[in-house]
């Protein structure tokens, strides 16, 4: 029960979201990115219609400032908001200052880092009421040179707007941390071949994680290098193809969520580096200035990055209190969480890429493709840790989804339809009441079922939701299991072979096997064109799976040829000798066909072992 409300949950959940969105509130992890995400929507290109108006042009300490959002025209309302302020250079990351008198029971107060005793730096809406005009107070008790008031606008699920700043709110130019930290990155405008081998080295003067695996130094697709520099820094190289960023994430399992992530950026010619967490599946973002030394390049669709980290970082940030339905406790309550990143400690290495929302230089998007993750947990600032250590594309239930997969519609099912079209009459003894051939058939049949059986539990047990990239897939396949269960109630109520009706049965039984074939092609064929697979494991299973296809119809249609050439060219001295040429013809040529067929399942099963 509990695996079938994990499926149906999200289904739900991605139907009824558009009209439920985040109606009490954006979650407080928005407050890193002022960015709405909504079912990966993109935000709108054009000029907001609601603006940012400040009280005054500069402030000192303890001043407070009144910030009014409000909309060009009163026609034009928004349903939502975030809303904080930061400096202009410098350390444009950490939230400045504090929101005060916050009686508004419209808006609900949030604490983002660097706020570490609760302070409300960061403001959303309470609920989803369109509004025209809101007006808040801003103070703050250090000086932190000039700032801006930075927002997102939500018009309603579809249309929002991000990056909207208000003018200039002059500080005291001498204030001594604005210059602190930037987490934008020296941008090269190649690769250093330092950065471009990374794999060079590996297992010897530093500790590497690769993919796929058994690639040499020149042939990985992705890789990541990390190397002790003194007593409390660790160097960290790695690249991957990407349009958007590469993440690195450290996790004490092998599955998303819990996880602490470093990731670097390179969008639009503009590099950045990342220091975020994952509470489940999606990415939170915190301060980086602990990490320095950061370069990043991009050249012919990968990225290249290093940077230098301490050994351990600590993350800090309040979640808002939730009550057991799932709602936001009212008034709202926060609770204080604190993370730390410790590379003494062994983590699993996980290596995710995507792209970035439009108009954006560091807001990833959820990565389609799947994570590369290690083999096994990583020491990464152990001294003598130099080893190599490959990753995988795959879980184990995946592995064993799509061999299990291959073997029953590959093979088995192939193998299946042959003795029964092609033996029946080749195999003319019975054996418990029935033909031997259609003990043969039957017993195949019924292998290809309950693997197909175990087929889907096993994915479904693996990832315990539908993969909105492979819907046609995951459809295709459910399809083809309901046909063959269909299939299989029909024979249990199959007419006697003297009845009238038998024929009829014949013809449905054919063209069911026919149609359930074809479906379970297309899942075949489909699988491989899901996106969440690595583009190396796509082209050979594709490939392969093609190839066994062609072989089939090659096979069937050779056959054939040679069975009308033999009954209308040659002239057999008896019937009999002419029948043992074609039965001697079939069993060579389908022993021909079950060592290629067998040797292409056994080639795709290697591929997906190692992917």
């Amino acid at each position: 029960m509990t695996k079938l409300a994990a499926v149906l949950l999200p289904v739900i959940m991605w139907l009824i979201s558009p009209v439920f969105s985040f109606p009490d509130g954006a979650p407080i992890s928005s407050c890193g990115f002022l960015f709405p995400k909504h079912n990966h929507l993109q935000q709108q290109t054009s000029s907001s219609p609601f603006v940012i108006n400040v009280s005054s042009t500069s402030y000192s300490k303890g001043e407070t400032i009144q910030v009014n959002l409000t909309s060009i025209t009163p026609l034009m309302k928004f349903i939502g908001f975030v809303i904080k302020a930061r400096r202009v250079e410098g350390n444009t990351d950490d939230i400045v200052g504090q929101f005060v008198d916050v009686d508004d029971e419209k808006i609900v107060g949030l604490s983002w880092y660097p706020a570490t005793d609760g302070a409300v730096n960061c403001l959303t809406q309470a609920n989803n009421t369109p509004r025209a005009l809101v007006t808040l107070n801003w103070r703050s008790d250090a000086d932190v040179g000039d700032v801006i008031f930075s927002a997102a606008f939500v018009q309603n699920f579809s249309h929002f707007w991000t990056g909207v700043n208000s003018d200039v709110v002059h500080g005291n130019e001498s204030a001594a941390d604005s210059q602190k930290y930037s987490a934008q990155a020296e941008i090269l405008s190649h690769p250093s071949t330092e950065i471009r081998e990374v794999s060079v080295g590996c297992g010897s003067s530093k500790g590497c994680f690769l993919y796929p695996r058994f690639c040499g130094s020149v042939k990985c697709t992705s890789a990541v290098s990390y190397q002790v520099m003194g007593d409390d820094r660790v160097k960290f190289e790695m690249f991957a193809k990407s349009n958007g960023y590469i993440s690195l994430g450290l996790s004490k399992d092998t599955l998303m969520g819990d996880d602490l992530t470093l990731t670097c950026f390179m969008s639009n010619g503009v590099g950045k580096i990342q220091f975020g967490y994952n509470p489940k599946h999606y990415n939170v973002k915190h301060s980086a200035a602990e990490i320095s030394d950061v370069q990043i390049s991009s050249e012919d669709g990968f990225i290249y990055c290093s940077f230098v980290t301490p050994k351990t970082m600590t993350l800090t940030h309040y979640d808002r209190k939730h009550n057991a339905d799932g709602s936001h406790v009212e008034p709202p309550e926060f609770t204080k969480v604190t993370k730390q990143m410790n590379l003494d400690e062994e983590n699993y290495l996980l290596l995710a890429v995507g792209d970035v929302y439009q108009g954006t230089s560091d807001v990833p998007m959820k990565h389609i493709v799947l994570p590369v993750v290690s083999t096994k947990p990583v020491r990464v600032a152990a001294v003598n840790g130099s080893e190599t250590v490959y990753g995988t594309g795959l879980s184990l239930y995946v592995k064993s989804h799509a061999i299990l997969g291959l073997i029953s519609w590959f093979f088995l099912a192939i193998c299946g339809m042959i003795i029964a079209r092609h033996f029946r009459w080749e195999m003319p003894r019975v054996c418990c009441g029935s033909a031997v051939w259609f003990q043969m058939h039957r017993c195949v049949m019924i292998l290809v079922l309950l693997c197909s059986v175990a087929v889907i539990v096993l994915i479904f047990y693996g990832t315990g939701k539908f993969t909105t990239s492979a819907v046609a897939h995951a459809v295709c396949g459910l399809v083809t299991i309901g046909l063959c269960l269909l299939q299989v109630f029909v024979a249990f109520v199959r007419p006697d072979q003297k009845h009238k009706k038998r024929p009829v049965f014949t013809r449905f039984h054919k063209f069911g096997a026919f149609l359930i074939y074809v479906m379970a092609g297309a899942t075949l064929i489909l699988a491989p064109l899901s996106p969440i697979l690595h583009p190396g494991l796509r082209f050979h299973l594709m490939w392969i799976i093609v190839t066994g296809f062609v072989m089939y119809a090659v096979w069937e249609v050779s056959f054939e040829i040679m069975r009308y050439c033999i009954c209308t060219f040659e002239e057999p001295d008896t019937e009999k000798m002419h029948q043992d040429r074609i039965q001697a013809v079939k069993v060579v040529w389908f022993a021909t066909f079950i060592l290629f067929s067998l040797v292409l399942t056994i080639l795709a099963a290697v591929y997906i072992g190692i992917a």
